[in-house]
């Protein structure tokens, strides 16, 4: 009896070790702008004026932790570009520099409105209720924008379609490498990021 006691013991604690308990959980990656831009209840417009040393994206918060693993966009103009991710300071008005990355777009990655991404090399932690301004930053010989028409359901601050977590506030541009301070409730400009929630 006294053999046979130790031996069920360590039966019990192989048991518990096992490749289930030690494995970290699997985070599903979601592209809120793209998810907006598949949900078809927003209009695409596009402008085909130059626009030189440009910051064009939007602003959103979420409502709870995340991590953002990459940032991306849409754009009909190629050339190589800088995305940018600030956090929002909203008493003083200004941002601080969370992730930047570049970003080369191709004539391939002009059709069709679709996003290209590129990824954090570590990813980066952002905090529920707290403002973030993703934008796509250079020399723009044409862009495109997201309007939301009058009479929808949708307008700023707008609820993603795919994951309420996560709320567009607003649309936002300013100077290339620069924090994007202008603002805007009618429209966006189709900068994105790659987030996954715990």
């Amino acid at each position: 009896m006294t053999k046979i006691l130790p031996f069920c013991f360590l039966i019990l604690i192989i048991s518990r070790c096992t490749n289930h308990d030690t494995s970290p959980p699997i985070l599903k990656s979601e592209t809120p702008t793209s998810d907006l831009v598949s949900s078809k209840e927003i209009s695409i417009f596009k402008y085909n004026n130059s626009y030189n040393g440009a910051a064009l994206g939007c602003e959103f918060k979420v409502t709870a932790n995340a991590y953002i693993t990459g940032l991306g966009c849409a754009s009909p103009a190629i050339g190589n570009y800088t995305l940018t991710l600030f956090k929002v300071d909203t008493v003083n008005g200004i941002g601080s520099l969370v992730a930047s990355l570049p970003i080369a777009i191709s004539s391939a990655d002009t059709v069709g409105f679709k996003f290209k991404y590129v990824y954090l090399s570590t990813r980066v932690k952002i905090t529920k209720d707290n403002y973030y301004r993703v934008a796509l930053n250079g020399d723009f010989s044409a862009y495109d924008y997201l309007a939301f028409p009058g009479g929808s359901s949708y307008a700023l601050p707008l609820v993603s379609p795919k994951d309420s977590k996560v709320i567009f506030t607003k649309g936002v541009a300013g100077y290339a490498g620069l924090f994007p301070d202008t603002e805007y409730t009618t429209y966006m400009f189709p900068a994105d990021i790659v987030i996954q929630f715990p």
